[in-house]
């Protein structure tokens, strides 16, 4: 499931700024590590963020403090 641009505002119940700080925080884990499921499901949330962040416009982006070259230079990102 993509998320959309609009789910990315808020039109879903997630504000840009959460969406944001789920994509830069560290994996929570136990002891052990985290599972490989647990990993594969962050990176494909975290790929669905970036793209959403590279769709926003640049009135969206200076609104939350990011140029257009952070942006694409974040969603071109692959860890």
């Amino acid at each position: 499931m993509r998320m959309s641009p609009m789910d990315a505002r808020g039109g879903a119940g997630v504000t840009l700024a959460a969406a944001l700080r789920s994509a830069f925080a560290p994996l929570p884990h136990d002891e052990s590590g985290p599972t490989l499921v647990a990993r594969a499901v962050a990176w494909v949330v975290r790929q669905q963020q970036r793209a959403a962040l590279a769709a926003l416009d640049d009135h969206q982006l200076a609104d939350i403090g990011v140029s257009r070259a952070e942006a694409i230079r974040e969603s071109r990102r692959w860890t």
